[in-house]
């Protein structure tokens, strides 16, 4: 039995997102999002090369004529007459006039090819004449009993991008594109292309969605999740940030008139401080949702074309299916491990001028509060920093501050350029690494005997980290320190070596604090 493509198919999936109108004239953009022709053209302007789409907002680039030469979405277009020719038909046959002739008499039935409705007489003359052959009419009776909704028939397949009106029949393995048969004989000719017909290829190209579609789907369920673990860490979070804003109002209560204005600087900073933690989470989530959005529309478009799809709509668009596909999976891998980092704000909430009511304040801030009190006790810290979009780093890529020991320290790791060559360019050379110290004190120099473990951990089992030990000892405040010649570039970005992976790269930092308090005249 047929299934009912009435209920099948939602209105919303054959309405354009953008005038929330039937499909006029739809086009599909490259993140398979899909528009009217008119509602695009409005929103490109003059001279642009690409255009954003309007619900996810990724750019397709535009053909040299413009919006017109979009690829059409004929899978749509024929949902679009397939189903409003069933609605109309199912309202009654007595209002639907001839489309076929002049004489405007009562329809009986429907071409699928010209799609019109024709009476009788029309039937009759489709059936006889040879300029018809092929074209295939369906009786409303037939019609309202759904006996077609599925048959491939029904389709008007897209036609060839590069001579008109002339049918794809035809699949170029080299290119990966449907093509028609003067294609096989000008553009894609043997030997150099591989030619097969479409009904042959058209299972292997359907798995080959299929395949992306399963893992598209894995990654959405993935995002799912990190969408939600999102959600109740900002929760928490924003728990947390009431909570602490709530002691500080009481601590800050006990304290004398005159710490009233350093009150309001720490409460303002804490806010602050939460507030970038939650534009930073709230921004994650936005890419998260964004990327399981496409991940999802994606999979619903690719699935219905699958479905209800025929071999020439699958061709026309698989190659832009797999693309978007892949491509949602590869932002969905990056957005992945994202963990948000909770811990600086408390530490931070410390970093101010606090003058001569310092320590007083400092015992005020860490009373009751068990996380700052054994960060201040710790003398051994680890931290890890894991640098995104490694092959594209530029300048300093600086780690969340880390707070132990009295102490704020970043780890760094910048590009070491190597001299000019002959033609006066530099090319990165080396990995830096580097730990920036700050100490909370009004002296212009403080002392410091400590040592670090940089340490660059492996993407791949069997690889052990590559690291460097060093001793330091300094007076200078806010001076970094580490190694410029840390690695060499090339031994980093080569993913057989095991240090890089989906462009990120992990670094480490081990510190032990000997000694913070030296005499500041003492000569190292």
């Amino acid at each position: 039995m047929s299934s009912d493509i009435l209920k099948d198919i939602s209105d919303e999936f054959l309405e354009c997102q953008v005038c929330f109108r039937t499909y006029s004239q739809p086009k599909l953009l490259g993140c398979l999002h899909t528009f009217c022709e008119a509602c695009l053209s409005k929103r490109v302007p003059e001279g642009t090369a690409e255009i954003t789409c309007p619900v996810c907002s990724l750019t397709t680039p535009l053909p040299q004529d413009g919006v017109s030469r979009l690829k059409d979405d004929s899978f749509i277009s024929n949902l679009v007459a397939t189903v409003g020719a069933k609605k109309r038909v199912l309202k009654g046959t007595g209002n639907i006039p001839c489309e076929g002739c002049e004489d405007k008499k009562t329809a009986t039935s429907r071409c699928v090819i010209c799609n019109d409705f024709l009476c009788r007489s029309c039937v009759a003359a489709h059936r006889k004449m040879k300029v018809f052959r092929g074209h295939l009419v369906v009786s409303f009776d037939d019609m309202k009993k759904g006996l077609f909704d599925e048959s491939p028939e029904l389709k008007n397949g897209p036609t060839c991008d590069s001579h008109e009106g002339e049918k794809i029949r035809f699949f170029c393995k080299t290119c990966e594109i449907p093509v028609c048969h003067n294609c096989t004989v000008l553009d894609h000719s043997l030997p150099k292309h591989e030619i097969s017909r479409l009904k042959t290829t058209s299972e292997e190209l359907r798995r080959d969605i299929q395949h992306h579609i399963d893992e598209a789907t894995r990654h959405k369920g993935i995002l799912d999740r990190k969408s939600h673990d999102i959600e109740r860490k900002k929760a928490d979070f924003l728990k947390k940030n009431e909570d602490t804003c709530q002691r500080l109002e009481k601590k800050f209560e006990e304290l004398a008139h005159n710490i009233d204005q350093l009150k309001e600087k720490a409460l303002e900073m804490t806010k602050t401080k939460a507030a970038v933690k939650v534009k930073e989470m709230d921004t994650m989530k936005e890419k998260v949702d964004s990327y399981r959005s496409r991940l999802s529309n994606g999979c619903t478009y690719a699935e219905n074309i699958l479905t209800r799809g025929s071999d020439a709509e699958v061709a026309a668009a698989f190659h832009q299916m797999r693309a978007s596909l892949s491509e949602g999976v590869r932002c969905s891998r990056r957005t992945e491990q994202y963990a948000p980092d909770l811990t600086s704000v408390w530490a931070d909430v410390y970093d101010m001028e606090l003058n001569r009511l310092l320590e007083d304040v400092r015992e005020v801030l860490w009373m009751g509060d068990d996380e700052i009190a054994e960060m201040v006790q710790r003398t051994e810290g680890t931290f890890k920093f894991t640098v995104e979009d490694f092959t594209s780093l530029q300048d300093t890529a600086s780690s969340p501050t880390f707070f132990f020991n009295n102490f704020l320290m970043n780890l760094e790791c910048e590009p070491e350029y190597s001299p000019e060559d002959e033609e006066g360019k530099n090319q990165f050379e080396t990995l830096g690494v580097f730990l920036g110290c700050k100490r909370y004190t009004q002296d212009s120099v403080w002392p410091c005997d400590a040592s670090v473990d940089f340490r660059i951990l492996p993407k791949k089992a069997g690889v052990n980290s590559h690291s460097v030990h060093m001793d330091h000892k300094f007076l200078e405040k806010d001076r970094p320190w580490g190694y410029p010649r840390f690695i060499a570039w090339k031994a980093i970005c080569d993913e057989e070596n095991g240090y890089i992976r989906n462009d990120r790269v992990t670094m480490e930092a081990c510190v032990k604090v000997r000694n913070n308090g030296m005499d500041s005249n003492e000569s190292f």
